[in-house]
């Protein structure tokens, strides 16, 4: 298996908690990702390793659960450079809000994908850390570069 780190993000009592889990098996990402439900949990990474020397890092976030909704991002080794899944058949100017973490964000409404894409991206990139190339990715430059 590709990834080595699964994490959590969870409110619990009014307080974010992150919980982190080494070598974790596919049944394990798979149940934390259904679990998510942009409340108590909104947010899973999956990544490789903590990021190295050479500043590569391969991590997959999912993010949402709220109303059937979630997000999913790739980093593959090069910092500046994220594909989001995207959902073609979207309208390309609405926005959807949808909770990644501990805050909320209005994302465009093709990144809003459904739980079977967002699992089938993840299970790919668990075994591979390679993005699913029959599903659909947008990439971005978060940092404007």
């Amino acid at each position: 298996m590709f990834v080595h780190i699964l994490k959590y993000y969870r409110f619990v009592e009014n307080l974010h908690r992150i919980r982190k889990v080494d070598e974790p098996t596919w049944e394990l990402i798979e149940t934390a990702i259904r679990e998510l439900d942009g409340s108590t949990q909104t947010a899973v990474t999956i990544a490789q390793s903590v990021e190295s020397e050479e500043n590569m890092l391969y991590t997959l976030t999912i993010g949402g659960g709220l109303s059937g909704q979630y997000t999913c991002s790739a980093v593959l080794g090069i910092r500046n450079e994220v594909s989001n899944l995207i959902d073609p058949s979207r309208f390309l100017d609405g926005r959807v809000t949808l909770p990644i973490g501990m805050q909320s964000f209005r994302i465009p409404a093709r990144e809003a994908v459904s739980l079977d894409k967002v699992l089938q991206a993840a299970r790919l990139y668990a075994e591979t850390g390679e993005i699913d190339q029959s599903l659909k990715w947008e990439i971005v430059n978060p940092y404007g570069e």
